[in-house]
């Protein structure tokens, strides 16, 4: 009985982050439409689900919102559809999602329209082998780096862990 109720904890805890921003509310799913028609490169990354890097960049041709539904029943929530340069349509999480904003930079689609996401990373960098930039932005807005985990002090911003030293001096 132990080792079933210990699958169950298991498989809970390892799908707790999955399908975060897969149903959305309209103007999140509008926003996303309207954001990856604006960038049409794309890159797919869920650090949850065990990827150890991201995916292929790949060209989106078309992007769509649709009512969500599941097993015949509708719910009032949005899901986005791409279709990419391969021609395969693919209903996205946009936890997951990352759109190209910058030459050398992707930015996780969730985070830009507003659906709260955890674990996702904020931005991925292309140039130096798909190297993740480990950050966080203070209540300030002000962008902080995240040193190795071996300086690493509590600071008291949702569970990242910062250097002292890295901590911006206010003005």
């Amino acid at each position: 009985m132990r080792s079933i109720l210990a699958l169950v904890l298991t498989v809970t805890g390892l799908t707790a982050f999955a399908d975060q921003c897969q149903w959305n509310s309209a103007s999140d799913a509008e926003s996303a439409r309207a954001l990856i028609n604006l960038h049409k490169e794309v890159m797919f990354y869920c650090q949850n689900c065990g990827d150890s890097k991201p995916s292929f960049i790949a060209e989106v041709k078309s992007v769509r919102t649709a009512q969500a539904s599941m097993s015949g029943q509708k719910y009032p929530y949005r899901v986005v559809t791409l279709t990419l340069d391969n021609n395969e349509q693919k209903e996205v999480d946009l936890a997951y999602l990352y759109v190209r904003t910058a030459s050398d930079m992707f930015a996780n689609t969730a985070q830009l329209v507003g659906c709260p996401s955890e674990g996702a990373v904020t931005f991925i960098q292309t140039t130096n082998r798909n190297q993740k930039l480990q950050h966080y932005y203070n209540d300030q807005g002000v962008r902080v780096p995240v040193a190795s985990s071996t300086a690493a002090t509590a600071t008291g911003n949702g569970g990242v862990r910062v250097p002292a030293s890295a901590t911006p001096k206010t003005k």
